[in-house]
Formats: C-alpha cells, sequence, structure tokens
C-alpha cells in the first residue's frame, strides 16, 4: 500500500512539475 500510495505521490509531483515546466 506505501510503495503505491509513493508511486503516486510520485506520479503527482513529475506531472506537477512538467506543467510548471510547459508554463515557463
Amino acid at each position: 500500500i506505501f510503495r503505491a500510495v509513493r508511486s503516486i505521490l510520485n506520479g503527482l509531483v513529475a506531472f506537477c512539475v512538467s506543467c510548471n515546466r510547459h508554463r515557463l
């Protein structure tokens, strides 16, 4: 369970980072 949550958090972070890069 923890691994799944951790992977999901990593995915969300990567998505946010990509969105930020797209904005810039």
